[in-house]
């Protein structure tokens, strides 16, 4: 069954480099597979900036392409697999400050939005499909409360109240890279460039396939 005639591509999302990192594999990630074709569909891979305010303003013409999956991507330096995450939360709470020097704390991403969007990929099979391409990889239960999780909380949010909620939208955290590991000491995980380009790749060939099926999502939007 081909995809609808509106979808002109598939979108993926990596962030610019935050918390004193030189690097995010994320935006290499973006960058490798940019103009690549998943499922006969060109990937539109854009680099978002880590900034809350500026999230939102980056995100909204992603949305207005009408793509037939959206994956978002973003570092999570401490964990040693990829990670598919389940939920977006209807919070921002962050750690550190964003880019431009903002912490915001204990506020909502969209003020009396649901609290929480289930991820419209579907995650286990998503999780099988990366690990059968020998990628390690795991289903998470959130995406935080910083900027990953505000993208995608924004696209999901964005997408059930357009009428577009059968879009597969998610979020894959990744490792640190091997270089970056390596600055940080004895027993950082790390996972190569070329298994992460990889494994957004599969993501995005699971997320295509979903959406021709027709199958209904795994996790459904909480209403």
């Amino acid at each position: 069954m081909p995809v609808p005639a509106d979808a002109a591509c598939v979108v993926l999302t990596g962030f610019a480099p935050f918390g004193g990192d030189e690097e995010n594999p994320s935006r290499l990630v973006a960058r490798a597979l940019s103009g690549a074709r998943i499922g006969g569909l060109p990937v539109h891979a854009v680099e978002l900036p880590v900034s809350a305010h500026g999230l939102a303003d980056a995100l909204a013409p992603l949305w207005d392409l009408r793509p037939a999956a959206i994956l978002h991507c973003g570092l999570a330096g401490r964990r040693a697999q990829v990670a598919v995450e389940r939920i977006a939360i209807n919070l921002q709470d962050f750690p550190i400050a964003d880019n431009v020097g903002e912490r915001l704390r204990d506020r909502p991403i969209v003020e009396d939005g649901p609290a929480a969007y289930w991820a419209t990929l579907p995650v286990p099979a998503t999780v099988d499909a990366l690990r059968h391409a020998g990628i390690p990889a795991y289903a998470s239960l959130t995406a935080g409360a910083f900027l990953c999780n505000q993208s995608m909380y924004q696209s999901l949010h964005h997408l059930a109240t357009t009428g577009r909620a059968e879009v597969p939208c998610g979020f894959l955290h990744l490792p640190f890279l091997p270089a970056q590991a390596a600055s940080k000491g004895q027993d950082t995980p790390s996972v190569a460039l070329d298994a992460m380009v990889e494994a957004a790749r599969t993501v995005l060939e699971v997320a295509v396939e979903h959406r021709r099926a027709r199958v209904p999502a795994a996790w459904p939007t909480p209403a």
